[in-house]
């Protein structure tokens, strides 16, 4: 399956966040966004999200901009810079 322009931004984002020095996990990113929509979020949901089989709903790219500290519009691919 064709990557969407916003599974391949989250997949740079998460590679370039750092936990304890290495890049995040999608198991931390699971953890993180469970913490900011307050609902359980699974590693294979954010293995979905960064492969493009999942759609993301505006509360979920939120909690991505949140957590990532970057605007919706790069996540989503309407801009070229986090």
């Amino acid at each position: 399956m064709q990557s969407n322009v916003w599974s391949v931004n989250i997949g740079k984002l998460r590679a370039g966040y750092l936990v304890d020095g290495k890049p995040e996990t999608q198991e931390h990113l699971a953890k993180e966004l469970t913490k900011l929509l307050g609902r359980s979020i699974s590693r294979v949901v954010v293995n979905q999200i960064e492969s493009g089989t999942r759609n993301l709903k505006a509360d979920v790219i939120a909690a991505l901009a949140r957590h990532f500290n970057c605007t919706a519009d790069y996540i989503l691919g309407l801009t070229p810079a986090p």
